[in-house]
């Protein structure tokens, strides 16, 4: 079974045809070749961008690593000279589950919780090593007190 079927040719040299088929395949050409080089352009900026991105990531990385090690000034490198021991021991006394938050700030410790009395906030004040108690807030709920307090630990400062 042969099929007759016909082709274009756009070589051919009938003048009316030639001149459409040659047109719209420039047209087509040009599409083609213009959405290539405007991806190549995306490409190379996107590139670009990239390079130059990880070099100043790098760069700041660098920055930071020396900053750290430049001195006891920079925040990050501080030493901490609180007690854990001595931390521990208020926990144990107050309750390691009725702590809600511990923050500290060189000597100065703020600790949020919940207590059932305030005998055990007292029991805190008394101890040795604890310097400049302050109960910043205390409320009372139904059976447990809401409390924040801070103070100071002996160190080094």
């Amino acid at each position: 079974m042969i099929k007759n079927s016909k082709c274009i040719n756009i070589f051919e040299k009938n003048k009316r045809n030639f001149n459409l088929y040659q047109i719209s395949t420039m047209i087509i050409l040009l599409i083609t070749l213009s959405q290539i080089s405007i991806n190549i352009i995306k490409y190379t900026q996107l590139n670009n961008y990239i390079s130059k991105y990880k070099s100043e990531n790098t760069t700041q990385q660098q920055e930071v690593n020396n900053n750290l090690f430049e001195g006891d000034e920079n925040l990050d490198t501080q030493k901490c000279n609180i007690n854990l021991s001595e931390l521990e021991e208020v926990c144990s006394i107050i309750g390691m589950n009725k702590i809600k938050s511990i923050s500290s700030n060189s000597n100065q410790i703020e600790i949020q919780g919940v207590c059932s009395n305030t005998k055990i906030l007292e029991k805190l004040s008394s101890k040795k090593n604890i310097k400049n108690f302050n109960i910043k807030s205390l409320q009372k709920e139904e059976k447990n007190y809401l409390f924040t307090i801070e103070y100071k630990v002996g160190g080094l400062n």
